[in-house]
């Protein structure tokens, strides 16, 4: 009987010659799916999570939240079921990174949580230059916006007697500032009213039947005087890019979609200049995804009313 061996080795120079020759003579073919493409709202969730660019903004600096000392008036009705919705707080649409904008008077869009009926609340704007060294107003003084007839969405544009220079930095800030009414002694109201029939020495005012000066009497030699607080501040940095960058955008854009070039802007990290374009487009499911990243996915309308200065 012929005994057979089985020699590995000649085996598997074999197998590996007839998988060779059938790899060549039947190449296969590979079917690599490159990645999704990322949309606007992946972009942005990716530039508001915080990985680009340095903390530069916030919904709230300095002051204290103090309804009760406030007369509020007209507010969003979610935010009187949850004062912790973004409803209730003053909220601009933008990156806690640096702004940049290839405008001289680039807009801001911003949720106001009041309305025209809180009449002792007011919005401010302030500008001023970035360097702490240097560091100057931009604006004469604080700029008091009206707010809208109804809690929403505003935007405002910087006023065109301060343009921004190419490549400097600023820093802006809204607040909202109540105008309380406290009790403060008034020594003028106090010392200073000759009355008949009441002798010489301090005035009691609870003792006359005038009105006090800059309020309404609350006894005990004090009128109620108003006093002005901080309630909520949201702040950041502008930066108009230079000239080579917004060359090299206004490139891009000439390629690109004219209904869709926010997605440009973003792609060149200029932030305002998105919002503005997007904004611009009209209602889009883009802008209610924008909306929706700043938890204001609920406001009833999503068109922006414009703010204009009030003197």
């Amino acid at each position: 009987m012929t005994q057979l061996h089985f020699n590995s080795k000649t085996y598997w120079r074999v197998f590996r010659s007839g998988v060779l020759a059938f790899a060549i003579a039947s190449p296969l073919t590979l079917t690599v799916t490159p990645p999704a493409e990322a949309g606007l709202i992946d972009s942005v969730r990716r530039i508001l999570s915080g990985d680009t660019g340095s903390r530069a903004s916030g919904r709230s600096r300095g002051g204290a939240t103090r309804d009760e000392m406030c007369t509020v008036g007209q507010r969003a009705p979610e935010a009187a079921e949850n004062p912790e919705t973004s409803s209730s707080q003053l909220v601009v649409l933008i990156p806690d990174a640096l702004q940049k904008t290839t405008q001289a008077n680039p807009e801001l869009f911003l949720y106001v949580p009041f309305g025209r009926s809180a009449q002792n609340m007011t919005l401010v704007f302030e500008l001023a230059t970035k360097e702490t060294a240097t560091s100057r107003q931009v604006i004469a003084g604080p700029m008091n916006l009206p707010l809208p007839a109804e809690p929403g969405l505003v935007r405002f544009q910087l006023p065109p007697e301060t343009p921004l220079a190419i490549g400097e930095t600023y820093e802006w800030t809204f607040r909202l500032v109540c105008q309380e009414t406290q009790p403060t002694p008034d020594p003028d109201l106090t010392a200073a009213l000759p009355v008949a029939g009441i002798g010489s020495g301090p005035i009691d005012i609870h003792e006359i039947q005038i009105p006090a000066l800059n309020g309404v009497a609350d006894g005990s030699n004090k009128a109620t005087l108003p006093a002005i607080s901080v309630r909520q501040e949201v702040f950041g940095n502008i930066q108009r890019v230079d000239a080579e960058e917004t060359a090299k955008l206004n490139a891009a854009l000439m390629n690109s979609d004219p209904n869709t070039r926010y997605e440009t802007y973003l792609d060149y990290d200029v932030w305002l200049d998105m919002v503005s374009a997007l904004a611009a487009a009209g209602p889009s499911s883009d802008w209610a995804d924008l909306l929706a990243a700043f938890d204001l996915g609920d406001i009833e309308d999503p068109t922006p009313y414009t703010l204009s200065p009030s003197f």
